[in-house]
């Protein structure tokens, strides 16, 4: 198939926008696509085609740890032994 064949749209688009089973992330969608078929440049072309979906981008989690809780600075000993300061651009 060619890079701009209707054929591979179609199919990219019915595994991975389908009603029932559309939107699972990339592993599934290449899973579920070489079950099937087979192109050149199908892994990524499948991987852009989901870096640009719509719906899956609203979907997406955080990928990072809750930040948890502020701790406070200690209290000097006395005063002048910890300075610290701002910087601002």
């Amino acid at each position: 198939m060619s890079q701009s064949s209707p054929i591979k749209n179609d199919i990219r688009n019915y595994i991975h926008d389908s009603p029932t089973s559309g939107h699972t992330g990339f592993e599934r969608t290449l899973k579920r696509a070489r079950r099937d078929f087979f192109w050149v440049g199908m892994k990524s072309d499948i991987q852009t085609y989901i870096k640009y979906c719509e719906v899956c981008q609203r979907a997406k989690g955080e990928n990072t740890k809750p930040f948890g809780l502020l701790q406070p600075l200690p209290i000097p000993i006395r005063p002048w032994s910890s300075i610290s300061m701002w910087l601002t651009s």
